[in-house]
């Protein structure tokens, strides 16, 4: 005789999230190991598992990169794909939407080293923030600017291909401020990052 419906033992369990991963943080890998777009956390931190859509540019680790728009516009493929912040991607990435930060350096799509990887989607980190001849406060919004750096939210640094005007929905914020450093100086930062 089973168990009748409703009953504990009757009833399937279902888990929300992933809590069993076969990759280490800052492992890479050539094939989808995880479930693109799977998120993961730990220690105050929420990660995303991706893979790098650039054909021939790899991620920085400690760099922004953008949600990859040359698939559906759709929630269950958005953030699967990422790509470098470079100008090779205005016309395919979501400017507006940064995806996060690499833990490590992901390479190229195809690329035999490994073009999947987690990225960092949300919680305080160290991160290369490119500064000016202006100071940053605490608090102020960091966009992607190029392969290698966060650049505040307005002003000189943002790159001329990005669109002006533009309203950023997602990115990063300095946690403690940064003094002006003399025109495009890489500085490391502690930097919130808000890309869920």
């Amino acid at each position: 005789m089973g168990w009748p419906t409703g009953h504990p033992r009757k009833e399937k369990i279902v888990m929300a999230d992933k809590v069993l991963f076969q990759t280490e943080l800052n492992q890479l890998a050539i094939t989808d190991l995880e479930g693109l777009g799977t998120l993961r956390k730990e220690n105050n931190k929420v990660y995303c598992w991706v893979k790098n859509a650039s054909a021939a540019t790899a991620l920085v680790a400690g760099a922004p990169c953008l949600a990859y728009n040359s698939y559906p516009a759709t929630a269950s493929e958005f953030y699967k794909r990422v790509h470098t912040a470079d100008t090779r991607c205005t016309l395919t990435c979501l400017q507006a939407v940064p995806a996060g930060q690499p833990i490590t350096g992901i390479s190229y799509s195809g690329a035999l080293t490994g073009d999947h990887g987690w990225i960092i989607k949300q919680g305080i980190v160290e991160a290369t923030v490119l500064n000016g001849t202006t100071a940053i406060n605490a608090g102020n919004m960091l966009i992607a600017s190029n392969v290698a750096n966060w650049v505040p939210s307005a002003g000189s640094l943002v790159p001329a291909t990005w669109t002006a005007g533009i309203n950023y929905v997602l990115g990063a914020s300095l946690v403690m401020g940064a003094a002006a450093a003399g025109p495009a100086t890489a500085q490391t930062c502690l930097v919130s990052i808000k890309c869920l």
